[in-house]
């Protein structure tokens, strides 16, 4: 059944238009290099109107239009989603809107977003993974490792297509992808969420699309795209199950996700033209368990949401596990529960012309704020500037306390490689030139990292 008033469907009011381009806000922060390591036809509703543009800075939250009949449950917290290519934030019933982010391009397009318990959304854009709050002020960027592929191909940069963060916010998994050999290839690997860090750490699975169980355990897609693994962090790999388990007209199986408490699995069914979302409902422990349950065949009864067009894609299970979201070629859809019966499951567009959803606990509005060190005193370079001399630096003091301070020796305001110390050893040819050093400092959580450059000292 479609909501609408007397009609079909019920979409959200259209949200209010973005303010002038100049504007500020929105995701604009420089990546950091990471260290390389070896995604009946549906009638419109009457009216439909299309959802308009919110900067980051945009507070005002817009009414929508459900019908009260239809309001619950709506599954708490909030949705982030892609829209004209870049990413946007609703409630579970499609009633306020806000753009997180800006600038997204057909060229250079924002993809993947998804958001901790916290509110702390990421998203990747041209091979980079960005870490914001809802309102798109960005704590941190960088570019993450490399990762090489089942045959050991290496797969970086614009080879990016998948990010999640854990819900606990700590680390972000990112999948590669590549067609090489006449075969497609994906690897995926975690990084903490704040920095790049060593895939090796937590193990490289050779599958995609990563939906996290727990904040140690995540459901993948087998590279052949016709199974599901779970897969624990420090390289335990679970083949879990396939179609065959529950049906002899086997698809392939991809796209999963695990309700928060386990009861559930959702997942994308079939190929591209052919595409619907099967609803599993759990029976066993797959959240923990080394042996974790699956489908019985005569006793699993999986149900599923179809179209005529075979278009949907995105499943995402909201937080309480009441209802689920997905997106089809309209925008995103809410489910008015967990059947798939269409005699009396009401589907509600949450999001016009939006896709990749992702749900979250965070309820729009509860997210953190970027904080920003104080540097109470400058940093400065000691010592006497003379060749085959040393010079130290004096990191400067800082408020709050860093967790990290680096160093980078710059001649004549350019970087000297491999001056990465807190002590720098002048060369011949450093005479009459300009030494001066960066000091970068960092601190977990939802600090920017800051860098002060000293006053350069010039070399006799």
């Amino acid at each position: 059944m479609r909501s609408v008033a007397g009609g079909t469907r019920s979409p959200p009011v259209s949200p209010q238009s973005p303010p002038n381009p100049g504007d500020e806000g929105g995701a604009t922060h420089s990546p950091e290099r990471g260290t390389s390591v070896p995604l009946p036809l549906r009638r419109r509703a009457a009216g439909l109107i299309a959802a308009l543009g919110l900067t980051a800075s945009a507070l005002a939250l817009t009414p929508g239009a459900v019908p009260a009949a239809h309001a619950a449950p709506t599954g708490g917290g909030s949705i982030v989603y892609i829209k004209d290519y870049n990413v946007w934030i609703t409630d579970g019933d499609g009633s306020v809107h806000r753009q997180v982010t800006r600038g997204g391009t057909a060229a250079a397009p924002w993809r993947s977003p998804s958001q901790s318990d916290a509110g702390v959304v990421v998203a990747h854009r041209a091979g980079a993974i960005y870490r914001m709050n809802q309102r798109g002020e960005v704590f941190n960027a960088f570019y993450p490792p490399a990762l090489f592929d089942a045959i050991g191909t290496t797969l970086s940069g614009r080879d990016l297509t998948e990010t999640a963060i854990s819900p606990d916010g700590s680390k972000i998994a990112y999948t590669y992808y590549k067609y090489s050999l006449s075969k497609k290839r994906w690897a995926t690997g975690f990084t903490a969420s704040d920095r790049a860090t060593d895939p090796t750490k937590y193990d490289i699975a050779f599958f995609d699309k990563p939906s996290w169980v727990t904040n140690s355990r995540v459901v993948l897609s087998h590279w052949y795209r016709n199974k599901a693994h779970l897969f624990d962090l420090g390289g335990r790999d679970i083949p879990w199950f396939n179609e065959s388990y529950y049906t002899p007209n086997a698809k392939e199986l991809t796209d999963l996700e695990v309700s928060r408490d386990g009861e559930w699995t959702v997942g994308v069914r079939g190929d591209v033209g052919d595409q619907s979302v099967v609803v599993i409902h759990n029976d066993g422990d797959v959240r923990t368990s080394a042996a974790p349950w699956t489908p019985v065949f005569g006793v699993t009864n999986p149900c599923n949401i179809g179209l005529a067009d075979g278009n949907l894609t995105s499943p995402t299970i909201a937080p309480d596990g009441s209802v689920l979201a997905w997106a089809e070629p309209a925008g995103v859809f809410r489910s008015s529960g967990m059947t798939c019966d269409p005699g009396t499951r009401v589907d509600i567009m949450v999001a016009p012309g939006g896709s990749s959803p992702s749900w979250s606990r965070a309820a729009v509005g509860q997210t953190p704020s970027v904080r920003h060190f104080v540097a109470k005193k400058r940093p400065k370079v000691l010592g006497p500037a003379r060749a085959r001399k040393t010079l130290r630096v004096y990191a400067g003091a800082w408020s709050p306390a860093p967790a990290s301070v680096s160093y980078q020796w710059l001649r004549d305001g350019k970087r000297i490689a491999g001056a990465t110390k807190a002590a720098y050893k002048v060369r011949k040819k450093d005479r009459r030139h300009r030494i001066a050093v960066s000091v970068t400092v960092r601190r977990t959580g939802y600090y920017v990292p800051a860098t002060v450059t000293s006053t350069a000292v010039r070399v006799r």
